[in-house]
């Protein structure tokens, strides 16, 4: 099940696409709400020492903004450890075989 988006409020995003195809996103954050900002950022990076976001399009842009920021929310699933292939222990057993 997906967790519910955690979005960075106080940021607003606006694209702007320049006439050779460039593109550049132009970042307000608002004067009041850096306090509250840091606050978020520092919460959600303490465990990890890293707040990671991420920046994606809306789906209906308004005049003030085209993209939201919100925390990334994904954790990668611990590494199980399984037995090699047979391809795997072939390739093995040939480095086995080298005599040098």
């Amino acid at each position: 099940m997906a967790t519910e988006k955690q979005y960075l409020n106080g940021v607003w995003i606006r694209s702007h696409r320049f006439a050779d195809g460039n593109e550049i996103l132009n970042i307000s954050i608002s004067r009041d709400k850096v306090d509250e900002i840091c606050a978020e950022l520092k919460k959600h990076g303490a465990a990890t020492g890293w707040a990671r976001l991420c920046i994606a399009q809306r789906k209906t842009p308004d005049k003030k903004s085209t993209h939201s920021i919100f925390f990334d929310s994904y954790t990668p699933k611990p590494a199980t450890r399984t037995a090699p292939t047979s391809a795997q222990a072939q390739a093995q057993k040939r480095f086995d075989d080298v005599p040098f």
